[in-house]
């Protein structure tokens, strides 16, 4: 049995899920992050979390990730 997902980081998931655009975690090591933001997501399996992507964030990509909506996901 796969351990189970983080619940912290699955509320991140449902956050940007619920927002009209999504959502930004400040984070003093993106990559960390981004790879277990999608482990979670993955333990998870819930398909309406599939709408969403990790984006490095534009504003500040040394310290901060997006979780946004995917263009023409409803």
């Amino acid at each position: 049995m796969p351990p189970a997902p983080n619940l912290n980081l699955l509320q991140h998931w449902y956050s940007a899920l619920e927002s009209a655009e999504g959502w930004f975690i400040q984070t003093p090591s993106p990559q960390r992050l981004i790879a277990a933001l999608y482990s979670a997501r993955s333990h998870h399996n819930d398909p309406r979390l599939s709408t969403l992507s990790i984006q490095a964030s534009r504003r500040n990509p040394m310290g901060e990730v997006w979780i946004v909506k995917n263009l023409g996901a409803k």
